[in-house]
């Protein structure tokens, strides 16, 4: 954007009466104007964070403010996903002790179960099911050796449907947010985060997403969880008209043998 485009949508936004300016005072004013334009605040932090949703799989919005002439942002730095990692980690007894809570409470269900956690870099993914029957899927910011959680994000999935038996898994729930600022500028990239079942003999669940990259999901008491920085879903919709999620499967049985583009088992 110019600084033309930029004058023009702060004029819209301005409800007082346009006063009349000589020539001496325009120039004033447009001097004015280049010094504020030309200097850039590092960061403003005015102690408030910012409103996320889980989206599934609409997209979560964050919102900037217009104050005087300048654009300042209030919404807290999020630190980058840099760190991720296509392996995940599990959690100590102490990190879990933190996380846990942290995901059931941003969730507005602080009894439900957690049954998944991991780690990929400096955040963690919890799974969580309620008594509805239903499933809490969270993000968090958790370095190792930090004693408190940050940047919650928390999603709420419907019943687990189908019911997997051998040999089998469900796509499960699928959460994506982002966050644009003012103009639609990304503030927070992308992230994608899948929750399902799995059958009793499956050991390993593989997902190749979007980029064609492979994420090895996390495995545990028949449910699995994955997450990772981008989409999950393509440009085909599905017969609701929401968007298709454009994944890849691979389960490893627990015998060693592997099940190559393994189809969802649907509830009956």
């Amino acid at each position: 954007m110019n600084q033309h485009d930029l004058n023009n949508t702060l004029h819209a936004l301005d409800a007082a009466p346009e006063p009349v300016l000589d020539d001496t005072a325009r120039r004033r004013v447009a001097n004015g104007l280049d010094q504020i334009l030309a200097s850039t605040p590092e960061h403003v932090d005015t102690g408030r964070r910012p409103l996320r949703r889980w989206a599934l799989p609409l997209v979560g919005l964050a919102a900037a403010t217009v104050t005087g002439m300048a654009l300042i942002s209030t919404i807290t730095p999020t630190p980058a996903y840099a760190s991720w990692t296509p392996t995940p980690v599990t959690l100590t007894a102490a990190e879990l002790a933190i996380a846990g809570p942290a995901c059931t409470s941003a969730g507005g269900r602080p009894d439900a179960d957690v049954v998944l956690a991991e780690r990929r870099g400096e955040w963690v993914a919890i799974a969580a099911l309620t008594d509805e029957p239903g499933t809490i899927s969270c993000l968090l910011y958790l370095p190792e050796g930090a004693m408190q959680a940050e940047h919650v994000s928390a999603g709420f999935g419907g019943g687990q449907g189908a019911i997997p038996t051998a040999g089998q898994f469900t796509g499960g729930s699928i959460a994506q947010f982002s966050e644009t600022g003012f103009l639609g500028i990304a503030v927070v990239p992308t992230v994608a985060i899948v929750v399902g079942d799995v059958g009793p003999d499956v050991t390993a669940v593989d997902i190749t997403i979007t980029t064609g990259d492979v994420v090895t999901a996390t495995v545990a008491d028949g449910h699995y969880i994955a997450w990772w920085p981008g989409s999950a879903f393509g440009d085909g919709t599905e017969g609701n008209g929401g968007p298709r999620p454009d994944l890849r499967y691979r389960l490893t049985l627990v015998d060693g043998r592997t099940i190559d583009n393994a189809q969802a088992t649907l509830p009956q």
